[in-house]
């Protein structure tokens, strides 16, 4: 069955888009990937009035994402090795743990610090994140329709992403 399927992660199924979406595991992964995109986008890109408002100073900010991509990219590196060794849920959850324990940093940030430690922890996070999303699709549907399936996904996503500045900006 699907339900059996996808939960092994068996990479020799081939769901079609109606098939995968028909299954729950489809629209958490989905909204995983959008609520992501809608927190990451918001506060990265109103990061500079969010941490000055806090009293960071504004010649340390643009540092904050030096720290940020190089934890992402560690992370996305490291997290290429284990989407081949680990169970994707695994992963999916430390990914996105890191990105909460980031945004919730956030609205403590008084100091560079603790701007430092949500580049961290977010960028490690959308590094891990970035690294199970390469892989997870295609172990729990296969590739006949990856992309029917990602191309979905991807439009939820950069929907959300699109939203997510416009939010917190409000």
């Amino acid at each position: 069955t699907v339900d059996r399927a996808v939960n092994q992660g068996s990479a020799e199924i081939n769901l079609s888009l109606s098939d995968a979406m028909a299954h729950r595991t489809f629209w958490i992964l989905a909204a995983d990937m959008a609520a992501w995109a809608l927190i990451g986008t918001g506060i990265v890109f109103h990061s500079f009035a969010i941490f000055t408002e806090q009293g960071v100073a504004a010649s340390h900010i643009p540092w904050m994402f030096t720290t940020f991509s190089m934890s992402m990219l560690a992370m996305q590196v490291i997290g290429g090795v284990l989407a081949d060794r680990s169970p994707m849920h695994w992963l999916l959850a430390a990914g996105f743990a890191l990105l909460s324990i980031g945004a919730c940093v956030v609205p403590l940030a008084r100091e560079a610090w603790a701007m430092h430690l949500f580049a961290l922890a977010f960028g490690a996070g959308q590094g891990l994140a970035i690294a199970a999303n390469s892989a997870m699709w295609v172990r729990y549907y296969g590739r006949a329709h990856l992309g029917k399936i990602r191309g979905t996904v991807w439009c939820i996503t950069v929907a959300a992403s699109g939203g997510g500045p416009f939010i917190l900006g409000v």
